[in-house]
């Protein structure tokens, strides 16, 4: 094997993300905010002999074909008739089913690595195009590291960055289905209480401009999770006893998390919580998107 390169993966949560009506094709319209932050998986990537061969090598137990990655390389065989076979050593840091966006930043990670690999044949609209055949979050991880997501998660309006916060991450060790909180979603009687409140100007003021202890940002998901695990109300009670700014569900779970502006205060609560809890990371929100390293 030859080694080839890397590039890192980043996480993402959802400071709000409101669903709104489901479209003809099945699935919803979002408006949502995402952050990119520092706590990455590791992508290796090395060429072996044969022709349009791939495989993966990774502990996280998902079958090689069902792994985003398999399904990213098989949609660029097809758009790239020069693409080597490759074998892609991955290295998870980011939960499973954890709303964090990890498989999503993966197939985004490789499509900009091979990309780059090859000389950059196809241009940033055609990556979003395979991105969004790929999966709803894909495209996000393509663009921006902050940015109002609109759409079925296709549409991206870039934020300008914001690094002035801490954000106290805690996965509970069990995941949550994103198709079954979708469809506790839809069992419900009438809209959510605050769906469509915001629009993307809204949002986007709101996230550029106020304090953080002001936001009013919500997750369509929180009440319906939180109904099945009272792991929920109580963490985000203890967010407040630690004097966070904010707090909030990550996409559908099971990922939480909390805000900080006070280094001291962030680092007292992460502390006292990595005693209690399975996961639990400090991490921050990104500025800039991370790239490929080519060997």
């Amino acid at each position: 094997m030859k080694a080839l390169g890397s590039i890192l993966s980043p996480c993402k949560i959802n400071l709000h993300l409101d669903v709104l009506e489901k479209r003809p094709d099945g699935f919803h319209d979002l408006l949502s905010i995402f952050v990119q932050c520092d706590l990455y998986d590791k992508l290796e990537f090395f060429g072996i002999s044969g022709k349009g061969c791939f495989s993966i090598e990774d502990a996280s137990g998902i079958p090689e074909k069902e792994n985003i990655l398999y399904k990213t390389y098989e949609i660029l065989k097809k758009r790239l008739p020069d693409l080597p076979s490759l074998r892609v050593l991955l290295q998870k840091e980011i939960p499973l089913e954890a709303g964090l966006g990890g498989g999503s930043s993966n197939a985004a990670a490789m499509l900009c690595f091979v990309n780059a690999l090859l000389g950059k044949p196809l241009d940033k609209q055609s990556l979003m195009d395979l991105g969004a055949e790929l999966g709803s979050d894909v495209p996000f991880f393509l663009g921006s590291p902050q940015a109002v997501v609109s759409g079925r998660g296709e549409t991206l309006h870039s934020l300008s960055p914001r690094t002035d916060y801490q954000v106290l991450l805690i996965n509970p060790g069990f995941g949550i289905s994103t198709a079954k909180a979708f469809q506790a979603i839809d069992k419900q009687s009438g809209p959510a209480p605050y769906q469509g409140k915001f629009s993307i100007s809204q949002l986007t003021r709101l996230y550029e401009e106020s304090d953080p202890l002001s936001w009013p940002f919500f997750n369509s998901f929180y009440p319906v999770v939180s109904v099945k695990h009272d792991f929920f109300k109580v963490l985000m009670q203890k967010f407040a006893e630690h004097k966070c700014l904010f707090s909030g569900l990550s996409g559908s779970g099971a990922s939480v998390f909390a805000i900080f502006q006070d280094k001291r205060e962030a680092e007292k609560a992460f502390f006292c919580f990595r005693k209690q809890y399975f996961f639990v990371k400090l991490i921050f929100p990104l500025a800039k998107s991370t790239q490929p390293v080519l060997q």
